[in-house]
């Protein structure tokens, strides 16, 4: 019995998707359609938002994520007993 209903269920969708077309029926389009919204007129209110606008922001800041090194003793002695 269950097994009819899941199959009635199952199919009645699809026969509500196969319909009969129109054979005789043709469908022409306009070769070229135009919109003149220059003759529209619109009317309405200019609603403006509540509150404060903000002009100007305030940059985020961020650490650096580099450590400027300011002794480079080791280096420099390096690089002078490899020149000699």
């Amino acid at each position: 019995m269950k097994i009819i209903i899941y199959l009635g269920l199952i199919l009645l969708p699809l026969s509500a998707t196969a319909q009969e077309t129109e054979e005789g029926r043709e469908v022409t389009y306009a070769e070229r359609t135009e919109i003149n919204f220059d003759e529209m007129e619109v009317t309405g209110e200019l609603i403006k938002p509540q509150g404060s606008v903000i002009v100007d922001r305030k940059r985020a800041e961020f650490d650096s994520l580099i450590d400027l090194r300011t002794n480079w003793d080791k280096e420099m002695k390096k690089s002078l007993k490899e020149i000699r």
